[in-house]
C-alpha cells in the first residue's frame, strides 16, 4: 500500500478486517483457530481452509538456559535492505512499549499491542510474565512506504510462549469482526501462510487491498508475521507496496526467524 506511517484507514482481511487504539470491535467468537505452535494441529486459517502448523522443536535443558532475547533478537538494517528493503534508520529499545501498530493500514479497526501487552503485561516497568524484550521501528529516510516494526519477546517456559502466540493470533483476529458488514472491505489478510525457517516456525499474514467495487483482495506485498523459536517468540508487522510481492516478506520472515534463535 501506499499509505505513510501516519494511521489513515485501509485494509481488511480475507474474511474481515484489523486493529488501532481505538477498538470497538467485539471480539466473541473470534479466535482464530488457535494451533499450539509447540506441537502439530490443524488451524483455521483466515479464509477459513485447514492448514497444519508444523511441529516446533521441544525445549530442552540448553534452551531453557539459554541468554535471553537482547537487540540481538531482532531484525537488522542490513537484514532489512538484503531483503530488498532500503531502510536505512531504526530505533530500538528493551521496554517492551512499542505498539506494533497495522502500519496505519486498518485505522479504526485494531486494537493496537505492544510486545508486553502481549505477554499480558501492562506498560513498563511491569514485566508480566516474560523474562525480556525488546522491540524496533525501521525506516527509509527517502522512501516513507518503507516501514517495518517488530517486538520480540522471550517465555519463561513452552506453555507461556504458547500463550503469547495465541494473543498475538487473537489480536490479528480482531481485524476479522471489525471488518465484517456491514463495514465495506477496503483492506485485510488473506490466507494465513505457515512455514519453517530453520529451527523456527513462521505464520504469515499477507495484506490485501479491495479495489473500490471489487470483491477480489490484490496483495500489497506486506503483512504481519509471528514467529516462534522455542520460548522466543516475535511479531513483525511490514507496511505494503503497491507492485512488490510476497518475496520481500518472505525473506524478512527468514531473517527475523534467524536472529530470533
Amino acid at each position: 500500500m501506499t499509505t505513510s506511517p501516519r494511521r489513515t484507514p485501509n485494509r481488511t482481511p480475507s474474511p474481515t478486517h484489523r486493529r488501532t487504539p481505538r477498538r470497538t470491535a467485539r471480539v466473541a467468537g473470534l479466535v482464530l483457530g488457535l494451533v499450539a505452535m509447540g506441537g502439530a494441529a490443524s488451524a483455521a486459517t483466515p479464509d477459513g481452509a485447514p492448514t497444519t502448523a508444523p511441529t516446533t522443536a521441544p525445549t530442552t535443558a540448553a534452551t531453557a538456559t539459554a541468554p535471553v532475547v537482547s537487540t540481538g533478537s531482532l531484525l537488522t538494517l542490513e537484514d532489512l535492505v538484503a531483503a530488498g528493503l532500503p531502510a536505512d534508520s531504526a530505533a530500538i529499545d528493551r521496554m517492551g512499549d512499542l505498539l506494533l501498530g497495522d502500519a496505519g493500514r486498518f485505522d479504526g479497526c485494531l486494537g493496537e499491542k505492544s510486545i508486553r501487552n502481549m505477554t499480558n503485561a501492562k506498560s513498563y516497568p511491569a514485566r508480566g510474565t516474560a523474562l525480556a524484550y525488546v522491540d524496533g521501528t525501521f525506516t527509509s529516510t527517502l522512501n516513507k512506504q518503507v516501514w517495518l516494526r517488530e517486538g520480540a519477546t522471550q517465555a519463561p517456559g513452552p506453555a507461556a510462549a504458547d500463550h503469547y502466540v495465541d494473543n498475538m493470533r487473537m489480536e490479528i483476529g480482531f481485524l476479522y469482526e471489525c471488518q465484517g458488514s456491514p463495514v465495506p472491505k477496503v483492506a485485510g489478510y488473506g490466507p494465513r501462510q505457515v512455514f519453517r525457517a530453520g529451527a523456527a516456525t513462521v505464520e504469515l499474514y499477507p495484506d490485501l487491498v479491495f479495489p473500490r467495487g471489487s470483491a477480489t483482495g490484490v496483495p500489497t506485498g506486506g503483512g504481519s508475521l509471528i514467529v516462534r523459536h522455542g520460548t522466543r517468540v516475535a511479531f513483525v508487522d511490514l507496511m505494503g507496496t503497491p507492485g512488490r510481492d510476497l518475496t520481500v516478506l518472505r525473506k524478512v520472515a527468514v531473517a527475523a526467524a534467524a536472529r530470533l534463535g
